[in-house]
């Protein structure tokens, strides 16, 4: 489950978790912008590090780690797929890394998020509170569905289920026995959490109040605006000369 851990929650105190969630939205944006825009192995290397930077700014470098670890399997993957159809190992390498960059922005993003401050966000882009609240609730969930998966696989294998045992549709039966209880879990954990929004009277009222206001900070507005400039600029070298040329690995 480290694919999952990486993107729990966990207060700390440092720049990251004190900028505004608007400030890390475009945070993540920029840098799901960036990743886009290059193809080679070189510029997706040099925005992956800029990320460790800031990892190692936040105080998240073991999420990080987790996010990685968690990712290597499909950054195989993918790195192997586009070599088949592609014979280019810049391209492929470019790809793989597109991914982890994808992965770790979004661990940047989530890790420093509370879900609450999820919640306001989506509030001020205007989204109905219904949906809000159903994405919010998700980001809670999803990591306590794994956590629970988790604990009924140890479970299962301390029963003499082996999970790795036969062929591949063998190994599919094999977490019948997982899937059953979480499936169970789940639904009656749903119910729960329905009939104490409906005892709550949960959308009744239309316009609704918060305890919490978003501010931008000093910090914010810095935060934003280098990151914003340094995206148009690299976007605009890359659009107008083509830099990536540059950085070829030729092969």
């Amino acid at each position: 489950m480290s694919f999952i851990k990486g993107f729990l929650f966990e207060p700390k105190d440092s720049l990251l978790y004190r900028l505004d969630p608007r400030t890390k939205t475009i945070i993540l944006i920029c840098y799901w912008f960036l990743t886009f825009i290059f193809m080679g192995f070189i510029l997706q290397f040099l925005v992956f590090t800029s990320l460790l930077i800031l990892a190692l700014i936040g105080g998240i470098t073991e999420k990080m780690k987790e996010t990685v670890r968690g990712s290597t399997f499909f950054i195989l993957l993918i790195v192997g797929v586009n070599f088949v159809f592609y014979r280019k190992i810049d391209f492929s390498l470019g790809m793989g890394f597109r991914f982890l960059v994808l992965m770790c922005s979004a661990t940047i993003f989530f890790v420093t998020t509370a879900p609450e401050e999820l919640g306001e966000v989506l509030t001020y882009l205007r989204f109905p509170y219904s949906i809000s609240f159903a994405l919010v609730t998700a980001t809670r969930f999803i990591p306590t569905l794994a956590l629970e998966a988790q604990d009924i696989i140890d479970a299962q294998r301390s029963r003499g289920l082996e999970l790795e045992r036969g062929n591949f549709v063998q190994r599919v039966k094999n977490y019948i026995p997982i899937l059953i209880p979480l499936i169970f879990n789940a639904v009656k954990r749903s119910l729960e959490l329905a009939e104490a929004l409906e005892s709550r009277c949960f959308g009744v009222e239309k316009k609704r109040t918060s305890l919490t206001k978003l501010k931008f900070s000093a910090e914010d507005y810095i935060v934003s605006f280098l990151l914003v400039s340094a995206t148009i600029s690299v976007f605009s070298l890359q659009f107008y000369l083509n830099i990536e040329n540059c950085f070829l690995l030729g092969f």
